[in-house]
């Protein structure tokens, strides 16, 4: 079985076919496809292809899954004495993918 290395969106992926990941949101739609030419690494059996520092004519493509928002994390700033108290949340916005193939050319 195909396993690869990816950087997508700033962050590194380990791989395989048929696996889902969960990424920083994207522009597709769902059920769009995404390729990701960012291979960094290849290993099908016993061969390794390691990119200096991308795989040359390799990609990754994923069918976009679902875009929803994270659990909120909050931020909470509060200083002794001092009447300080800030309260912030954030949701991010993420996609999940789905690896349909990994493709050597």
């Amino acid at each position: 079985m195909k396993e690869a290395v990816i950087e997508f969106k700033g962050f590194q992926y380990k791989v395989r076919e048929n696996d889902l990941i969960t990424t920083q949101k994207v522009e597709n739609d769902a059920g769009e496809l995404v390729e990701i030419g960012n291979v960094l690494l290849v290993h099908d059996g016993d061969k390794v292809l390691v990119g200096t520092p991308y795989v040359p004519k390799a990609k990754v493509v994923a069918r976009v899954v679902k875009h929803y928002k994270a659990d909120k994390v909050i931020a909470f700033r509060f200083v002794n004495k001092e009447n300080v108290r800030k309260k912030r949340g954030h949701r991010q916005e993420l996609s999940e993918l789905k690896i349909e193939k990994i493709v050597l050319e």
